[in-house]
């Protein structure tokens, strides 16, 4: 397969995530590396220091990760290796997360389904509408049926900027 691009998560857009991860840590262990806290509030800061460790790791995976769009497929490198081939997929959702669109754009995922895997892939990526572009092209030639959310989602990233 040889590759029609390569995207990959920038450091810039990360960065705040970064910031957020490394906050959450010092919150959640530091007051337990320094004072003595009752075994409820410690549990509590366990808790959220786990949450933060899981948020962390995803972070690193980003950072660590590049998507291949190729004529044949989709394919994951970096921490991992996932590939789907386009005539295999069998669902492709793209879901908006964060505040109404008017106030501020949020963010998208998209899924994308196929041989029993899935492959999600943050808005953040560069160029995250030629991704969404193919993998609607794939799911139209498959004749897809999309949820309305998708759809509806598809529709306002085509009437701005879909390569962005």
């Amino acid at each position: 397969m040889s590759a029609l691009s390569i995207h990959r998560y920038s450091m810039g857009s990360l960065l705040m995530d970064g910031l957020r991860s490394v906050f959450g840590l010092a919150v959640s262990f530091g007051p337990l590396a320094i004072l003595d806290v009752a075994w409820p509030l410690a549990i509590l800061l366990l808790a959220m220091g786990m949450v933060f460790i899981l948020f962390t790791a995803r972070l690193i995976e980003q950072l660590c990760s590049s998507i291949e769009l190729t004529e044949e497929g989709i394919c994951l490198s970096g921490t991992r290796r996932q590939t789907l081939r386009w005539p295999e997929i069998t669902s492709l959702k793209l879901a908006h997360y964060g505040v109404p669109r008017r106030s501020s754009p949020g963010w998208y995922q998209l899924s994308i389904r196929a041989n029993g895997g899935v492959l999600k892939v943050d808005s953040t990526i560069e160029r995250f509408g030629d991704i969404v572009a193919m993998a609607a092209k794939a799911a139209a030639d498959r004749s897809l049926a999309l949820d309305p959310a998708t759809i509806e989602n598809l529709r306002v990233l085509e009437g701005g900027d879909l390569r962005a």
